[in-house]
């Protein structure tokens, strides 16, 4: 049985990908081809609500994916513990950081 911790994965994360598709997949398809409520919606709603809404949720993004970055990629002292081999160069930034 798989120990759980950073970097090992849960067993039930496969399944519930696959649940979880399949119940986008149906709503979808019930949306789009018998209620064609998803379409009308865009049309009641500005292009002004959308765009701030993309870009917050565009910077949470960010700042979850640096958060979580910082956990996988960083050790204890906070520095860079994995070397980046590209082009037989060691180099020990990631993503920019080092």
């Amino acid at each position: 049985m798989p120990r759980h911790g950073i970097g090992d994965e849960n067993p039930i994360n496969d399944r519930a990908q696959v649940v979880f598709m399949l119940v986008f997949l149906i709503i979808w398809g019930i949306d789009s081809f018998t209620l064609r409520f998803g379409l009308n919606f865009l049309g009641l709603i500005s292009l002004f609500v959308f765009i701030p809404i993309g870009i917050v949720s565009f910077i949470v993004g960010v700042h979850f994916v640096r958060k979580s970055e910082a956990v996988v990629f960083s050790n204890t002292e906070g520095k860079s513990s994995i070397l980046v081999f590209t082009d037989g160069l060691d180099t020990r930034c990631i993503l920019g950081r080092c």
